[in-house]
């Protein structure tokens, strides 16, 4: 049962984790600019003012601060730093799909990036637990840094370590994953990209409440046994 457990919650992070690759690779293809990652925005917000961009660099900080400003979000919602299968995490990525679905349907193609910078800064910041380790869904280069300290540490002896370099490894091939597929459709379609990502969190969420209730289900059944 602890075993089936574990199984449907790594998939619900895998989910997540594809899907920051599927929205940084959109965003990549159809305006240049990663919204998962913002050290390199971060960083041109201060080469494009210093080489007189002004637009480009009031671009690039709106992008930082609607990543901030999910963090914000998650900081009201999850204020008590306690990770617990609640009605909240299902319920945020349906209405971060919604909104999106909302915003595709006005065709309201100038927010779309900052939407998006929004919707991940939310996702990131989404305080879950998985064995002892934050989950961090969109954050690749920290978990190049876990994977890389995991694996010196199990250089070093310490074998119950294998585990997170697994989960490390495996959510870096699943945000991959996401970016393949955001790749491929996009020769189709760009357009359906934003469309493909708002479905993406509405099923997301679905998987939450199905997730939360079998998870309930096999813990009655260990309890019972």
């Amino acid at each position: 049962m602890k075993q089936q457990k574990g199984i449907l919650f790594a998939i619900w992070i895998g989910l997540l984790s594809a899907l920051s690759g599927f929205v940084n690779i959109t965003t990549l293809l159809l305006y240049e600019t990663p919204t998962t990652h913002m050290t390199g925005n971060v960083s041109g917000v201060l080469i494009h003012s210093m080489a007189g961009e002004r637009e480009k660099a009031i671009t690039l900080f709106l992008i930082v601060m609607s990543f901030l400003l999910g963090g914000v979000c998650c900081g009201v919602i999850f204020s008590e730093k306690v990770f617990r299968f609640a009605n909240r995490y299902g319920i945020l990525l349906i209405v971060l799909g919604l909104l999106l679905g909302l915003s595709y349907w006005l065709k309201l193609e100038s927010l779309w990036i900052y939407q998006l910078a929004f919707t991940v800064g939310v996702q990131n910041g989404m305080f879950i637990y998985y064995r002892g380790m934050i989950v961090r869904t969109s954050h690749f280069t920290g978990y190049l840094t876990d994977t890389g300290f995991a694996i010196g540490r199990w250089l070093r002896g310490h074998r119950k370590d294998k585990v997170k370099i697994m989960f490390y490894s495996l959510s870096m091939l699943f945000f991959l994953g996401g970016g393949t597929i955001a790749y491929e459709m996009a020769s189709l379609s760009k357009e359906l990209l934003l469309f493909c990502i708002s479905i993406s969190y509405v099923l997301a969420g679905g998987y939450y409440f199905i997730f939360r209730h079998l998870y309930e289900y096999y813990h009655l059944l260990e309890d019972q046994s």
